[in-house]
């Protein structure tokens, strides 16, 4: 009776067991499903969270590019208005360039933070290469300060190579660079300085897979394929050459170039047939700079000056050198680079323009947006 009693507890015991076993799985299965579903919906909130980000930048990334486009259209309609008003600015400067201010109003108030009615704002600004690296400006930067590569002779090879040898190229380096990138253009196959230019026979020869285009350039870009034009010799020719007019004669604005730009030009020249040497360049350098940087000293001031003879205190040789300057000199440029950067609201996001527009027909031809 013991045993039958003692087997009965015992299968009681286990019964009992097996019970509380089961509970005990299906109670950490139910756990394990609750921290799943918690994990998905965690998951879900994050995705739908990121995703509503997302959407609020790609919408504000919209207003932004508006805003960018906005500033362009309202540059354009500066240029048509300036043209037509019956008072054109008769020389650009680097302060009043293309555009000429009103009384009383600061560049500040013409091209910074133009706002718009959904919150959104534009600014004009330009950047340049200074003696102290890449600076920004507001408002709008003529074409003309640029050495305009499409109407380089090869006469005139002598001021590309000295635009590359002020920036630290090596004087073989830029004449091969310089006589290549005329021959790119020029429309026949006679080589430019003997050996250190290149028609189609030596990119034939490099197993390049294109010729010499003999046409003029369509961007500043297009140097990267002429012999010579390293990616370093780019980086130091990019900002300081344009391809507009792709038409016509030299002309550089010595009102609104760069000093590299003025130097490169006058350089050229320098040696026995004008009596001049690198002396006369720098006076005659420094001369200008001070006279276009007006009374404070600063450029981009309100008292810019274009460069006028009769202000310039020169002497004979740096009047050589001036006459050759001035032979290039074009003190109202025709084409203008807007670059108009779009903020939205009061996220922050922004978007960038760039655009060249001829003044006489107001057509772009040039479009770029980051």
């Amino acid at each position: 009776m013991k045993m039958i009693s003692l087997n009965s507890n015992i299968k009681k015991s286990l019964l009992l067991s097996g019970r509380f076993n089961r509970s005990g799985i299906i109670l950490v299965a139910s756990l394990w499903v609750v921290i799943i579903l918690v994990i998905i919906a965690v998951g879900l909130s994050h995705k739908t969270s990121v995703d509503l980000a997302f959407g609020k930048f790609v919408f504000a990334k919209s207003q932004a590019a508006y805003a960018a486009r906005a500033g362009i259209s309202y540059a354009l309609r500066e240029i048509r208005d300036n043209k037509s008003d019956g008072n054109p600015a008769d020389v650009d400067t680097h302060y009043a360039c293309g555009v000429n201010l009103k009384d009383g109003q600061s560049i500040e108030q013409k091209w910074k933070d133009i706002p718009l009615e959904n919150g959104s704002h534009f600014t004009i600004v330009y950047k340049e290469q200074t003696d102290h690296g890449i600076k920004k400006y507001l408002g709008l930067a003529d074409e003309e300060r640029k050495i305009n590569i499409n109407a380089i002779m090869p006469q005139d090879v002598g001021i590309l190579k000295f635009l590359l040898t002020l920036q630290g190229v090596g004087e073989e380096d830029a004449h091969i660079a310089a006589a290549s990138i005329i021959d790119w253009k020029d429309p026949d196959e006679e080589i430019t300085d003997g050996s250190y230019g290149a028609e189609t026979e030596f990119y034939k020869s490099q197993g390049s897979g294109y010729v010499a285009k003999n046409a003029p350039f369509d961007s500043v870009g297009e140097l990267r394929l002429v012999r010579g034009v390293t990616p370093e010799i780019f980086d130091k020719l990019k900002d300081l050459v344009t391809v507009f007019p792709k038409e016509g004669r030299f002309q550089i604005n010595a009102n609104t170039a760069s000093p590299v730009v003025i130097k490169a030009v006058v350089s050229s020249v320098v040696g026995p047939a004008t009596n001049t040497d690198e002396a006369e360049v720098l006076s005659l350098m420094d001369k200008i700079i001070e006279l276009r940087n007006g009374e404070d000293g600063v450029l981009h001031t309100a008292d810019d000056r274009p460069i006028d003879e009769k202000d310039l205190p020169l002497n004979a040789k740096e009047k050589t050198l001036f006459y050759y300057l001035m032979q290039y000199h074009a003190p109202k440029s025709r084409f203008f680079r807007i670059t108009s950067e779009g903020v939205a609201g009061t996220r922050q996001v922004k978007s960038r323009i760039t655009a060249v527009v001829n003044q006489e027909d107001f057509s772009t031809v040039y479009w770029f947006q980051d």
